[in-house]
């Protein structure tokens, strides 16, 4: 089940309600009327009440096309869904990208929080734990196409089940600069797992040094991203482990399945359009100060294929690419579910 979309909702609350309602349908799809159809309208409304709530649809439906547009812009082949030629409604694509299967895994996981469309009374939640695991493949690769370079997947649980320091030896062997110790040096947490860190990659410069775009990333899944930042842990994180720390400065950031307040979100009432803008921009920047870099759904799912891409042009390494069968799988797992669950509403 879906839950009904918020009597409030921002463009991008529309925008994702509606993704749900096509991806867990039996043809893929849904019409954009269906965002006013769930909300009823009492029997009996006055003249001018009824004016006014034609208003309040025509608004509603408005905001929704913003925020598809929108998307349908930022992550071109990526996004996977297509509106159709009259414009009436979204079909998801038969052929989808590895970023556009990132996307509806983002989707999901994002929804499936606390306050989300899939986690209300009667909602269809897939196994969290498992995809908290799997979000670990997605921050991956979307930061070899962030970084557009190798990428290496340092956050616990490690695949490859390697120790931490090991880990960090056999990645910092090959950024070649800074030299990890030998051994857990004095003083660092006991029985560390990933030290905050989930992600590390660099700008692949064809083998010459020094490295460029030093990339260090936290990948965070659950509702309560935005109590976690590595501002202020990175100079902790090389003190602690390096004998000799990287001269190359590093860049920080956050990788989630999360959509932060886009241009899209400017339509909101009660607002005017220039002063949510600004508002929007002043968020983002307070947000970036806080935790770098950035990388939200949208852009997970778009850099999700730069990786991919980078891949093929022969850089490497790329580490969790040969995983990415398993976010295919679990989407297609929860769509099957979901499907279930809204026929028998």
């Amino acid at each position: 089940m879906i839950c009904a979309p918020p009597d409030k909702g921002t463009s991008n609350d529309f925008a994702d309600w509606l993704e749900l309602q096509a991806f867990g349908s039996p043809g893929g799809t849904a019409p954009l009327a269906d965002i006013n159809e769930a909300y009823e309208i009492e029997e009996d409304v006055e003249p001018d009440e009824l004016d006014k709530e034609n208003v309040e649809l025509e608004r509603r439906l408005q905001m929704l096309v913003t925020a598809l547009d929108e998307r349908a812009k930022v992550m071109g082949e990526t996004y996977p869904f297509a509106r159709d030629p009259e414009g009436i409604r979204i079909t998801l694509k038969p052929e989808l990208t590895p970023g556009g299967f990132a996307y509806l895994f983002c989707l999901v996981v994002s929804n499936s929080s606390k306050g989300g469309f899939l986690a209300g009374d009667g909602g269809c939640v897939p196994d969290m734990d498992e995809a908290r695991k799997l979000f670990q493949i997605c921050a991956t690769v979307s930061a070899a196409g962030h970084a557009r370079g190798p990428s290496f997947s340092v956050g616990w649980p490690r695949p490859d089940s390697s120790d931490f320091i090991a880990k960090l030896k056999g990645v910092y062997d090959l950024f070649g600069d800074g030299k990890v110790y030998d051994e857990v040096p004095p003083g660092a947490p006991d029985q560390v797992k990933d030290d905050e860190i989930d992600v590390i990659s660099w700008t692949h410069a064809f083998g010459t040094k020094p490295p460029l775009g030093y990339f260090l990333g936290q990948a965070a899944s659950g509702a309560n991203w935005d109590g976690k930042s590595l501002k202020g842990s990175i100079d902790t994180f090389h003190g602690t482990w390096f004998s000799q720390q990287p001269a190359s400065k590093a860049d920080f950031g956050i990788i989630i399945p999360y959509i932060l307040p886009t241009e899209a979100d400017a339509m909101d009432e009660p607002r005017n359009d220039h002063e949510d803008q600004e508002e929007i921009e002043g968020e983002l920047r307070r947000r970036s100060l806080d935790f770098g870099k950035l990388l939200f759904r949208h852009r997970v799912a778009r850099f999700v294929d730069e990786g991919n891409k980078l891949a093929a042009q022969g850089i490497q390494p790329i580490e969790r690419l040969d995983h990415l069968d398993q976010i295919e799988g679990f989407v297609k797992g929860f769509q099957a579910q979901l499907a279930t669950a809204m026929g028998k509403k």
